[in-house]
């Protein structure tokens, strides 16, 4: 026999006994159909109800079991392996269609072949979904995508699958099972009978909702976040309105915000930055769905943004506006503002806006405040919170610090006549000089040529730095021997001190007042004659 005749011959036969087994899986296939349920249950586990999934799977029945033994299984893969398949198409589009919702749990049920004496082995695959032996979701099955599991004593098989790993809304999955008899007889791939399943489209409707019923902001705000919590698979298309005109929205991944596990985007409302009256404007959730699934609005499902004009300002009183450093003042008010709840005091330099105070009061129009500044010139700056939460417009008075206050002569001593001028009423004048906070006093006090105090005058509430002493001259210098002779004016240390009660510090305070004697005629006149 030529090696020719011998290839046709073990082709011839490797065909024959290939069309055998078909054959005989075929022929002696039971006219029983095997079906598989589903129990659709909730995501918190609540049953639904259950629906026909899967008809049509035809297994063979065990026959003919001592020719299964004869040819055994080597000759099975045999022709198994001989055989150029075409495996059919997973999913199948002719396979029903179902929906689910996103993370829901659903049980399946596969009635196997029943004229078999033993239970079938069913090969379970799931994309898009998790297979689990139990609704309460501890075991998984196999590696929760495939794993073949043996049929109860009816033959049949029950199995949990968790729709919970698609990646977008409407994305299809599916769920199919095929039968492997306890002989190991089973359809081959490219036989569309030997699968059978359905297709799974999930939906991620989303629940949406206000999380906050108001929001309150003010006038002189650039604008307001207001949060919508939208919880589900994205995109979304949300429809809101604003003071009743309607807004559509995509939303997708990347416009999402979170808060701790929670989503959410934002709304921005300026439409009353710069109102001069309190307004409001009102929000309205009118529907959201996710790849055309209505979701659910839940409450909040209305808002209300309260925006308040911002309060008037107070008015500081000005009960003084040159202080001394190290002393302590209070400032009042004289307008008190509207419905304050807060007031608040801010200390800054004028040079460079630099912040030196800051405190509260209350509800208190006022403020006690130790001004331990350096010297300089400042300003006090008034506002408050109002019972709404809105800032006042501001209220500001300028104020001058001064170290320690000093007082001194300035010019120089006097030189006169004694009481006699070819001027009547002849005024002798001192000029004084005060640095410090205003007002001050002080007390001068005038001593003769023998030390004896001859004049004292107080001068009270002097508001001005620059300041004049005049003295009427009625100083007289006759006295044996003619001489020229001192008087002095001098301010008194002790006696000087400004409104604050703060003692004045006198530095050169004292001027000389020299008299000259009156002229005296000794002689006669002496006639020329």
């Amino acid at each position: 026999m030529t090696g020719k005749e011998k290839h046709i011959i073990t082709t011839f036969i490797g065909s024959l006994i290939r069309f055998l087994l078909t054959l005989l899986c075929r022929i002696t296939a039971s006219k029983r159909l095997l079906s598989l349920s589903s129990l659709h249950l909730s995501e918190d586990g609540r049953k639904r109800g259950g629906i026909s999934l899967l008809s049509g799977i035809t297994v063979t029945k065990k026959l003919f079991p001592p020719l299964w033994g004869r040819l055994g299984g080597g000759l099975l893969l045999l022709s198994v392996t001989a055989m150029a398949q075409t495996p059919v198409e997973i999913p199948n589009p002719d396979w029903p269609l179902d929906s689910v919702i996103n993370g829901s749990v659903h049980k399946f049920t596969v009635q196997g072949d029943s004229a078999y004496d033993q239970p079938s082995r069913f090969v379970w695959n799931v994309e898009g979904g998790r297979l689990f032996f139990e609704e309460e979701l501890i075991s998984m099955a196999g590696d929760g995508v495939t794993d073949t599991v043996p049929g109860n004593a009816n033959n049949a098989t029950t199995m949990w699958v968790v729709w919970d790993s698609f990646t977008t809304p409407l994305d299809t999955g599916y769920v199919y099972v095929h039968e492997i008899s306890a002989a190991g007889c089973e359809r081959f791939d490219d036989d569309p009978g030997k699968y059978q399943g359905m297709r799974i489209k999930v939906s991620a409707p989303p629940d949406v909702l206000f999380p906050e019923r108001y929001t309150e902001t003010c006038s002189y705000e650039s604008g307001v976040n207001v949060p919508i919590v939208i919880e589900g698979m994205p995109p979304f298309d949300l429809i809101y309105k604003i003071d009743g005109e309607e807004f559509e929205k995509h939303i997708v991944q990347d416009d999402l915000l979170f808060k701790g596990d929670t989503s959410y985007i934002n709304i921005f409302i300026d439409e009353y930055v710069g109102a001069t009256e309190d307004i409001e404007i009102y929000l309205e959730l009118i529907e959201a769905s996710s790849g055309g699934v209505k979701g659910s609005l839940l409450q909040y499902r209305e808002h209300t943004v309260h925006a308040y004009r911002r309060p008037a300002s107070t008015v500081i009183r000005p009960d003084w506006i040159q202080i001394t450093q190290g002393e302590l003042h209070t400032v009042y008010l004289e307008e008190l503002g509207e419905s304050p709840a807060t007031y608040l005091w801010d200390i800054y330099r004028v040079d460079n806006s630099e912040l030196v105070y800051s405190e509260e009061s209350g509800i208190d129009a006022f403020k006690d405040i130790t001004f331990n500044f350096e010297p300089g010139s400042y300003y006090i700056l008034s506002q408050y919170i109002s019972e709404n939460g809105c800032m006042s417009l501001p209220d500001t008075l300028e104020i001058e610090m001064y170290g320690v206050p000093v007082i001194s002569f300035t010019g120089e001593d006097y030189i006169g006549c004694s009481e006699s001028s070819i001027v009547p009423n002849e005024f002798i004048e001192f000029g004084v000089n005060y640095e410090g906070a205003l007002t001050y006093s002080f007390t001068y006090v005038i001593y003769d040529y023998n030390d004896n105090e001859v004049h004292r005058e107080p001068l009270e509430n002097i508001t001005s730095n620059e300041f004049d002493i005049q003295i009427e001259n009625t100083f007289i210098n006759d006295a044996l021997p003619q001489q020229d002779r001192e008087w002095k004016i001098v301010i008194l240390e002790n006696s000087a001190e400004n409104e604050e009660g703060v003692g004045i510090l006198v530095k050169d305070g004292e001027r000389i007042i020299t008299i000259h004697p009156k002229p005296i005629v000794h002689e006669d006149i002496d006639f020329a004659n």
